[in-house]
């Protein structure tokens, strides 16, 4: 059921982000990329994912940051 899967991306991802939660937010905005991915909408999850990325460097998240080299890797 990927709507669900994006709608309770994003509404976790405005959780994480209330509650300045980077690890949350790293962690969805990757799967929002996986989503759109998926549903062969590149552009956006190339989006998604790059904001992921960005994040995890700059909380210097390395796991978020391998996550998001794998997942551009496959978009």
């Amino acid at each position: 059921q990927p709507e669900k899967t994006k709608k309770y991306a994003l509404e976790g991802l405005k959780l994480a982000q209330k509650l300045q939660y980077s690890r949350g937010e790293i962690l969805l905005l990757n799967r929002l990329g996986d989503y759109y991915s998926h549903q062969a909408q590149y552009k956006q999850a190339i989006q998604y994912t790059t904001q992921s990325l960005q994040l995890a460097e700059k909380v210097k998240d390395k796991n978020g940051i391998a996550d998001a080299y794998v997942m551009l890797s496959i978009i």
